[in-house]
């Protein structure tokens, strides 16, 4: 059994449009955080395309609540160090699904990853568990980011927005203040997620961003910095 782990992001769409025939499902993991554009974009292109060729879309997540749930619950925010929240609503949800289709250190399930050709410095060296095995089909055939964009772009679709948490501590500071612009809703919630927390995205508190007002305020002259 073969599936695709699927981020929604340029690298995983490109796989499952030029692979898809290759497996039986395709696996996302929901952390109820993600930005409303990869929400529409799976509704309105990766789901679509998945059900004209009759390949099942599973989304799973952790039951009991969202990931912004928790922070608030636990007064925390994802840490860039531990990247807990990586491993409590994405790995272990998939790992807990792929254990109910039958994934055994004997009939191991085959997951493709996402990585691309310039991406190779982010495998790492941790070891999936014995009833999974990891393929990187874009390292395989040797495909870089920008090769995805084409394959993306050839099939007609157009490129997946960045697929993270709408608070996620590898935010740029330039993406929280177009977050800010577009979806202030979003970044109040954010904002209450780290006061809450008693900790910090940035270096300094999201309530700095409150007086910005453009990525133009960013500019040498106006005494901010992007560094």
């Amino acid at each position: 059994m073969k599936c695709l782990l699927m981020g929604a992001g340029v690298q995983t769409t490109a796989i499952l449009l030029k692979y898809w025939k290759s497996y039986d499902f395709v696996i996302f993991a929901d952390t109820g955080g993600e930005s409303p554009e990869t929400y529409e974009y799976i509704e309105n292109y990766l789901k679509p395309f998945c059900q004209s060729k009759e390949l099942e879309w599973v989304t799973v997540k952790k039951e009991e609540q969202t990931l912004e749930e928790y922070c608030l619950e636990n007064k925390r925010i994802p840490s860039r160090m531990f990247k807990w929240c990586t491993d409590k609503f994405k790995q272990r949800p998939v790992k807990k699904e792929l254990r109910k289709r039958g994934a055994t250190r004997k009939n191991p399930i085959v997951c493709d990853v996402g990585f691309s050709l310039d991406e190779s410095h982010r495998l790492g060296n941790k070891k999936p568990p014995q009833y999974l095995i990891h393929n990187y089909p874009l390292l395989d055939d040797k495909l870089t980011r920008r090769d995805c964009h084409k394959i993306i772009s050839d099939y007609g679709f157009p490129d997946p927005p960045k697929s993270a948490c709408y608070f996620c501590f590898n935010s740029k500071k330039k993406e929280i203040i177009n977050l800010k612009g577009k979806h202030p809703e979003l970044f109040e919630r954010m904002n209450k997620m780290e006061i809450n927390s008693d900790s910090k995205f940035f270096n300094v508190p999201l309530q700095h961003f409150n007086e910005i007002q453009s990525l133009d305020d960013f500019s040498c002259d106006s005494g901010h910095c992007m560094v």
